[in-house]
């Protein structure tokens, strides 16, 4: 289709009154991103939903126009260049000019198309695997979990040191080689060591501001992440118009500590194994608690504990011990609400008498709380919503609020 050149500038230069920006300003990524996020630009939370890149969608248009154009004057060429020779001389030239080569791809060859601040505003957004790096530990953790997930039935070839290639095919969800499992391994070590000081940086109770996609128990349900990650972050989570929020349990249903330690000692041996759960509990260990909309793993905190969600803050980093070391941890890592059909009289004569809570039976510690403890809750800490995980479920919630 053709470029209304005028209608591209007027929306290029809105785009850049809503950044805030003066014309010709470059942009930063970040400040793109944020506005993004916050459904400043509209239609971008599409575009970077697309399997496609915007950047790589671009290029592939405009080498469909250099080709178009190309042929054109091919034909422009063969039926007057012969007579004209230095139209021909002009015309090649002119398309040298246009077409991409690498480290240097121009979006559009005439400034009536689109204008410089427009121009900027794409080429400055990154894929995600840029920014993050093909090679950092983030990016080939998650590229090594696809290859995992994958079921090669046709036989491929691999490239192999010293030259040469070997037959490769695998199921889902198994490794075709026992170096890969151990290449992983020492993968999980890199990704816990660039992850552990990232966490123990940030608050125990995250403030973000929406959209928030709240994502619920995993229990290490691979297949359900690898679905999120096509739907919700297709080119990456730098590029997710909204913030990813998961809300715990991690590791698979009914797996204890002891049964993890296990699996990772079966897995990579007593010294290695032990290792890797090491490095993966030390970066449980500093993990936030809660986030504003106020989301947490188990339940609110009753108030003789916690009276405003501020003293999240306050609890220890790292938190090896939650038990023994911060009461609201504990309280946040295992409070339910109370269903009403096991409300006994003796369970609501507690909550009664307990600001709406009462001793979880079910599970042996922490407290079950009941309507008017949440309403109490809410209002205490001028908040509008609570978001819980729901059992035996991996879930995901959109806020806007």
């Amino acid at each position: 289709m053709p470029v209304d050149a005028l209608n591209v500038s007027r929306d290029a230069d809105n785009c850049i009154r809503q950044l805030g920006l003066q014309p010709n300003a470059q942009v930063p990524l970040a400040e793109f991103l944020r506005a993004v996020a916050e459904l400043w630009l509209r239609g971008t939370s599409s575009l970077l939903r697309s399997p496609k890149s915007v950047t790589g969608y671009l290029m592939d248009l405009h080498g469909r126009e250099n080709e178009a154009n190309a042929a054109t004057a091919s034909k422009f060429i063969n039926s007057y260049g012969t007579s004209h020779p230095e139209m021909q001389s002009h015309t090649s030239s002119a398309t040298a000019a246009t077409t991409p080569h690498s480290g240097d791809f121009a979006l559009a060859t005439s400034v009536d198309v689109v204008t410089p601040s427009t121009i900027k505003l794409v080429t400055t957004s990154t894929n995600s695997s840029d920014k993050l790096g093909e090679t950092s530990a983030p990016s080939e953790v998650f590229a090594t979990i696809s290859y995992f997930a994958k079921s090669i039935e046709k036989p491929g070839h691999r490239r192999v040191s010293g030259g040469g290639s070997i037959a490769l095919s695998k199921m889902a969800w198994k490794w075709a080689e026992e170096t890969e499992e151990a290449s992983f391994g020492s993968l999980l070590l890199r990704l816990a060591d660039a992850v552990r000081p990232i966490c123990a940086s940030e608050p125990r109770l995250l403030k973000l501001t929406s959209p928030v996609y709240a994502i619920g128990d995993l229990h290490g349900n691979l297949p359900a992440l690898m679905s999120m990650a096509a739907s919700l972050w297709p080119n990456g989570t730098a590029l997710v118009p909204a913030r990813l929020l998961f809300l715990g349990d991690y590791v698979d249903r009914g797996h204890g500590p002891r049964a993890c330690s296990s699996e990772c000692i079966t897995k990579y041996g007593d010294v290695e194994g032990g290792r890797i759960w090491n490095a993966i509990n030390q970066v449980f260990d500093v993990l936030p608690l809660a986030a504003v909309v106020f989301c947490c793993h188990g339940g609110i905190p009753p108030p003789w504990v916690c009276p405003l969600i501020s003293a999240i803050d306050k609890v220890p980093v790292p938190l090896s011990r939650p038990a023994e070391q911060s009461s609201i941890a504990w309280e946040l890592l295992w409070n339910d609400p109370v269903k009403q059909n096991k409300v006994t009289a003796s369970v609501a004569l507690e909550l009664a008498a307990n600001e709406g809570f009462a001793v979880n039976n079910k599970r042996g510690t922490g407290h079950v709380f009941d309507h008017v403890a949440l309403e109490r809750f809410l209002v205490a800490n001028q908040l509008s919503h609570v978001i819980l995980p729901v059992p035996r479920t991996t879930y995901i919630s959109v806020l806007f609020i």
